[in-house]
């Protein structure tokens, strides 16, 4: 299809390097589908949902789009189509959209059972909360006075939200339009919620990571700060008591949440602008990317054993930084996003007859 969607497979010619032992067949990711967005600019973000894992966003200029995974089988499908329209935008124009994440509807009235919200923000200051049962923006945030960076929700609180702003605040929503709470924090890069509690993580600018009590005005204590000085742009939950953080120049930690003490670490290749990462269903594989439209595919089963990479994909045709990548349903596909307006997906595909051949002779 070109038209809006712009969605053109790929040729399966793919050149993939990496290092041992290759594992779980990702040394048969190849390039199957890539979309190109029909508004010409880089895509800044991709979340995947956790409840239906098929559905994918994007955000990218003033634009967000839902795609189906697997619609029709194995196609990458584009289902949902946001344009934001200017609202009191300084400068006019159509305002960018630089984050966005995915909720699940609580039991509150008017909620829809089984709906999902896609919640983005950007350069225009508000948040918008998209119905996916409905199909239209069904709520706005509004109190920030400049551009929203970051947006976290709640793992187990399925109606609270965390923002991150240019203004120099960080706010916490009820997603039916309450703000509950205003820190004003200068320099917060990323923030994530910690499953189960009433608190969450902030990264900053200067490689510190802070621990905020959702019911108390107080800014935040030092969780962890084995960090060099450069800005925290991720931090995932692992399992148990570890986190992993990473920097924009690349540095990925493992450490403790209850010690503050570093587990390991590594540093992603050629990684040295802000991207996301992504891990796989079983929490055994990270996919990182680089500057240069790769994608790297490490093994963290075994923490704290070091990671180590098992794969690297490199196709020919990519070649923009990678600003996020996530693993696909059944981590039989990784999704990237790059600084263009393209999203790429490859697949795990069997070898071809002759190559299965060549091999049992062997």
């Amino acid at each position: 299809k070109d038209s809006n969607e712009n969605i053109v497979q790929m040729e399966t010619e793919a050149k993939v390097d990496g290092g041992e032992p290759q594992e779980l067949g990702y040394k048969d990711l190849q390039p199957k589908w890539i979309i190109k967005e029909n508004h010409g600019q880089p895509i800044n973000t991709l979340a995947v949902n956790s409840k239906y894992p098929r559905m994918i966003a994007t955000v990218g200029h003033s634009q967000a789009n839902i795609y189906d995974t697997q619609n029709r089988g194995n196609f990458l499908d584009l289902q949902f189509h946001f344009d934001n329209a200017p609202e009191d935008m300084p400068k006019g124009g159509n305002p960018t959209l630089l984050t966005c994440i995915w909720m699940e509807a609580g039991k509150e009235k008017g909620e829809l059972e089984d709906d999902v919200y896609l919640v983005i923000a950007g350069e225009d200051r508000l948040i918008q909360i998209i119905s996916i049962s409905r199909w239209r923006v069904v709520t706005q945030l509004r109190g920030h006075t400049d551009t929203i960076t970051h947006l976290a929700a709640h793992a187990t609180k399925p109606n609270i939200l965390v923002s991150l702003s240019k203004d120099k605040t960080i706010r916490l929503w009820n997603i039916h339009g309450n703000q509950l709470r205003v820190w004003k924090v200068a320099d917060a890069t990323t923030a994530t919620f910690i499953p189960e509690e009433d608190s969450f993580l902030v990264g900053y600018r200067d490689g510190v990571i802070r621990k905020f009590d959702m019911n108390s005005d107080a800014n935040g204590t030092v969780i962890f700060d084995k960090h060099s000085k450069d800005p925290i742009d991720n931090i995932v939950y692992l399992h148990e008591d570890i986190w992993i953080s990473k920097t924009n120049k690349g540095e990925i930690k493992f450490w403790n949440i209850e010690t503050s003490k570093e587990i390991t670490k590594f540093v992603a290749r050629n990684c040295t602008s802000p991207t996301r990462i992504g891990l796989d269903s079983k929490k055994e594989h990270l996919c990182v990317g680089d500057n240069e439209g790769r994608t790297h595919i490490y093994n963290i089963a075994n923490i704290p054993e070091k990671p180590h990479l098992v794969h690297t994909i490199n196709y020919r045709r990519s070649r923009k930084a990678v600003r996020a990548a996530a693993f696909g349903p059944n981590d039989r596909s990784v999704l990237c996003v790059t600084a263009d307006p393209h999203l790429w997906r490859y697949d795990v595909l069997p070898p071809k007859p002759d190559e299965e051949e060549e091999e049992g002779d062997e």
